[in-house]
């Protein structure tokens, strides 16, 4: 990476770039084990061991954005796993930047980020917490799909190219890390209830009918005010969701 290519970074976040990693959420985990400080950026322009969740492969070639940024935010423990939400909603303000107005940018539960109903982008939020730290650091792990997309997925993906002129990785970065300070200023200072309810404006697929991993079938109904997914059943429960993964109808 040339001197052209980096990205410029809000006050307090510092940049590690590499030409090739096995995983950038693993390069941030030895970081964070080594001391590395709050807003480190973790960013690859290619990947051969990339992680989505569950352990499931990432294919990452050359051209498409991945990158791993390590947050201590001061919120309770109980609340860390509002990140992804956060992170979503600065994912899709970064690729709104680059994106023609009238291209929808949604969210599908619990970390996906949908253009036209097709992946655009992922989001593997990680914890890691030493013994002799305050303050667990959260690894955001996020991909975005520039000039490519993996063709075998359980449901369809695409990329910024396929919609748009493709940018630069180093701005589209640039654009990402900048979201990412300001919704995380927004969720430390106003809560997750502001949060959730700028996901659930964009929320791919309320209302539709909707089927958990677990077998469980209905309604997308929303989201209660922990981030969990509300499934409204055909006997009028609602069947609430903590983890997992989901299925909708028109994309898998």
């Amino acid at each position: 990476m040339t001197d052209s290519d980096s990205p410029i970074l809000p006050p307090g976040y510092r940049l590690i770039a590499r030409e090739a990693v096995g995983s950038t959420n693993e390069e941030a985990r030895a970081l964070v084990a080594a001391g590395v400080s709050q807003g480190t950026v973790v960013w690859a322009e290619s990947q051969t061991a990339g992680r989505g969740r569950y352990g499931r492969d990432w294919i990452s070639p050359p051209g498409n954005l991945y990158c791993s940024i390590i947050l201590r935010p001061k919120v309770e423990a109980s609340r860390l796993s509002e990140i992804s939400f956060v992170s979503a909603l600065a994912v899709r303000d970064a690729v709104k930047t680059v994106l023609p107005p009238d291209i929808p940018v949604e969210f599908k539960w619990p970390n996906d980020v949908l253009t036209a109903g097709r992946k655009v982008a992922g989001i593997l939020v990680e914890a890691e917490k030493l013994p002799d730290e305050e303050r667990t650091a959260l690894i955001i792990g996020i991909g975005i799909n520039i000039v490519s997309a993996p063709r075998e997925t359980s449901y369809p993906a695409t990329c910024i190219s396929a919609m748009s002129r493709a940018p630069r990785v180093s701005r589209l970065l640039t654009a990402l890390v900048a979201a990412l300070d300001r919704r995380v200023e927004m969720w430390t200072r106003s809560g997750f209830s502001v949060i959730r309810e700028e996901w659930m404006n964009h929320a791919y697929g309320v209302g539709d009918q909707v089927t958990a991993d677990s077998g469980v079938s209905g309604v997308f109904a929303g989201l209660d005010e922990t981030g969990a997914i509300i499934i409204a059943l055909t006997d009028g429960a609602r069947h609430r969701l903590v983890s997992g993964s989901v299925r909708f109808s028109g994309i898998g």
